[in-house]
């Protein structure tokens, strides 16, 4: 993976999602996340680490967002509208 890649998380607010979206926007990659509802201290840890945050889930952060890769957190159910979205486009 070349680092100028936008990498996006759906989940991102657990802490194993959490900080490997950390890891990877230190290592220089763009990275969005969405959750559900998102809670400190990983919200404000995710907002240092300069993590575009989104709380909920819409189809439409597909369109806006335009990763190059998505990470669907093993939580998100199968009828997650994003989700179902990403894994469409």
């Amino acid at each position: 993976m070349k680092n100028n890649q936008k990498i996006h998380f759906v989940g991102v607010g657990g802490v194993g999602m959490g900080s490997l979206a950390i890891a990877l926007a230190e290592a220089g990659f763009e990275v969005t996340g969405s959750d559900g509802k998102l809670y400190d201290p990983m919200k404000s840890a995710l907002s240092r680490a300069k993590v575009q945050l989104f709380e909920g889930y819409s189809a439409e952060h597909v369109e806006k967002i335009k990763a190059d890769w998505v990470v669907i957190g093993n939580v998100i159910r199968k009828e997650n509208p994003e989700a179902q979205a990403w894994i469409q486009s």
